[in-house]
């Protein structure tokens, strides 16, 4: 899809939406706005959809170059060890976020859920967070 293409789609998609939303609110005082979201929704999906289409187009078009051919053969024969190190990954990852999560959990607001312990966690790994918030509180 071109992007001229893709902006007149957008400008439909932006008409029908406001067209219904007027509909709406000439049928009824409540207005439901759940068809328009489905509507947003299916867009949302069709241009999601049109992007994994244009890259696999793209890898396509890459396949006859040189280098990406031998990074694809790299990927393969390195797909096992980056899976094997991705599970390995995964386990250590929750298991630290476990036991924050049931040591900190009573006394930070911030690692009182397993989410938001894994956000505090990798907010963290950023170092932007504030560290006055973290000290345990005196009982």
């Amino acid at each position: 899809m071109s992007p001229k293409q893709n902006k007149v789609t957008q400008k439909i998609f932006c008409q029908l939406m406001n067209v219904s939303h007027f509909i709406l609110l000439l049928l009824d005082d409540y207005v439901n706005f759940q068809p328009i979201a489905i509507m947003d929704e299916a867009y949302s999906l069709i241009l999601g959809l049109a992007g994994f289409l244009s890259t696999l187009k793209i890898n396509i078009l890459l396949s006859f170059d040189k280098r990406f051919t031998q990074f694809a053969r790299t990927m393969k024969y390195a797909s096992v060890d980056l899976i094997a190190f991705g599970i390995y990954f995964f386990i250590f990852l929750f298991a630290f976020v476990a036991v924050n999560a049931l040591v900190l959990g009573p006394e930070i607001e911030d690692y009182s859920t397993v989410l938001k312990t894994t956000e505090t966690l990798l907010v963290s790994t950023e170092q932007s967070y504030q560290m006055y918030t973290y000290y345990l509180k005196p009982e």
